[in-house]
């Protein structure tokens, strides 16, 4: 069995240290720079580089007086070294070296939609990757997950910036905002219209997946008051409240419900033919943000969970303005 910080090549055992020394002897250009990086004596280093080369039945380097080159096998090997030191890396960098990220808890809180989408694709790596850490996903509402990242018990709110301040008790670390598209089922009467507009949905039920924003909810009940009819312009909105993503789905699909979500919660039923794409307005998005409390001592799990989030809610982004653009032509503007 290779020794803890080593490599096994053939039936040698060539350790990590052995690897970088040879690689700064190449990078420095010889055994004098390479042993005042490495602070090392020339001496010592020198016989570190020999005894690399006998454990390897070859030799790395030509000599010519202080002048070192690589032999074929040398670069080879140098290669190959500089591949296992970044991968060496990457599991440092990963696992931390540190008892939490091998053993732990994280408690992340967040809505309903959030946790259906990127927060899903996050915890099922974090499980290949931290098969040692208890993730624990809490979904509801903002307010109702506030009083517990307030009092320490979450280490980590996912939740819509409108309101959020730096500042006080907690870090607040804006995310881009995720454009939101309007769909209804197949067959709708909205979807039948050749041409789309904002006040019509209030001709139907509106559900929301949670509190409404004020700036987009200022911007609803204006086109709703421009609405024709009574009934509709007013009507309660949102009609319909909820934190199920499921729930969600399942009226808009058997209801004249309308509602608004990310495009991936909504992809599975476009392509299935079941929802319809009718709008994608610049003003319709959620600004989310990442909130960690300073209550809560520091989790180098959670920290991991924070960094692969933030990287994968940039990708959803990403996709949702791919989808909106290919769902939504110019010729159907909101």
């Amino acid at each position: 069995m290779p020794r803890q910080g080593s490599t096994a090549v053939g039936s040698r055992d060539i350790e990590l240290r052995q690897i970088r020394q040879a690689i700064a002897v190449v990078e420095q250009g010889g055994i004098a720079g390479a042993a005042q990086q490495l602070q090392l004596s020339p001496s010592s280093l020198s016989r570190s580089v020999a005894a690399l080369e006998r454990q390897l039945g070859t030799a790395l380097f030509r000599r010519n007086g202080p002048s070192l080159t690589l032999t074929d096998l040398g670069r080879i090997f140098i290669d190959r070294g500089r591949a296992l030191l970044a991968a060496a890396a990457d599991l440092d960098r990963l696992l931390g070296l540190h008892p939490s990220l091998q053993a732990g808890r994280v408690v992340v809180g967040m809505g309903a939609a959030m946790c259906e989408a990127t927060a899903t694709a996050v915890a099922a790596q974090m499980m290949v990757d931290m098969p040692g850490v208890t993730l624990e996903l809490r979904s509801s509402l903002r307010d109702d997950l506030w009083p517990p990242l307030v009092q320490g018990e979450l280490d980590l709110l996912i939740a819509d910036a409108v309101g959020l301040t730096k500042g006080g008790d907690h870090d607040v670390h804006p995310l881009p905002a995720l454009p939101l598209v309007v769909v209804v089922r197949q067959g709708h009467a909205l979807a039948a219209s050749p041409r789309f507009e904002m006040k019509s949905v209030f001709h139907h039920p509106i559900y929301a997946a949670g509190r409404i924003q004020p700036p987009v909810l200022h911007r609803l009940l204006s086109e709703q008051s421009s609405a024709e009819g009574t009934l509709a312009r007013t009507r309660p909105m949102p009609a319909l409240t909820g934190n199920s993503v499921s729930m969600q789905m399942r009226l808009v699909e058997q209801t004249d419900c309308v509602t608004a979500c990310s495009p991936a919660l909504a992809r599975p039923g476009v392509e299935a033919g079941t929802l319809v794409p009718l709008a994608a307005p610049p003003w319709l998005s959620n600004p989310y943000a990442l909130v960690r409390p300073r209550s809560r001592k520091a989790n180098p799990a959670a920290a991991a969970f924070f960094q692969q989030f933030s990287a994968a809610h940039l990708v959803e982004v990403a996709e949702a303005h791919r989808l909106i653009e290919a769902w939504l032509p110019q010729e159907r503007p909101a």
